[in-house]
């Protein structure tokens, strides 16, 4: 298997993620001239742009607050106060030396041991771990995890997985 370069890899992201938004408007506009034809044929000239508009709309809104939409449906809070302050000191230290810029820190009061990062760029990304994980995990794993998902964020993959995750929640 041919390894790629770092920039072979964003670009290849950056091409998933149209080829992800562009195939679910288009499955979104056949349905919908598909259903219209069917069930009121009369109306199926207005709903082809109107089903356009609105997937364009939805997929700039995807890219542009997903991040917002995956850490409200996962009930994530601002990783603030004296209980965090290592938290965030690891990501901070783990994003310089990556070279990214710091994430915003969130936490997931649960005991599931998870985490995840999101977002569409090193600039506007997130990382969230679940209390479990910070419970369960030693400094020295915690540090593995975070680098892991500050990973994500310095490889662009959180663009491909929030879109991901907002777009498939339009078709479920």
């Amino acid at each position: 298997m041919e390894r790629r370069s770092f920039h072979e890899e964003i670009a290849r992201n950056r091409r998933s993620s149209i080829l992800l938004a562009s195939t679910l408007t288009v499955i979104i506009l056949v349905l919908a001239v598909t259903l219209s034809y069917l069930f009121a044929p009369e109306v199926v000239f207005y709903v082809l742009p109107l089903t356009l508009i609105f997937m364009v709309i939805y997929s700039y809104s995807s890219y542009m607050y997903g991040d917002r939409v995956v850490l409200s449906a996962t009930g994530a809070i601002p990783a603030e106060g004296r209980d965090y302050v290592y938290l965030n000191d690891t990501v901070e230290g783990l994003s310089i030396a990556a070279g990214t810029p710091k994430p915003k820190v969130y936490v997931i009061e649960s005991d599931e041991i998870n985490a995840f990062a999101t977002g569409r760029d090193p600039e506007h990304a997130s990382v969230t771990v679940t209390t479990g994980l910070m419970a369960a995990l030693d400094r020295q794993e915690l540090e593995g995890v975070i680098a892991h998902e500050i990973s994500h964020v310095r490889n662009r993959d959180v663009t491909f997985m929030t879109l991901v995750a907002v777009l498939v929640g339009l078709a479920a």
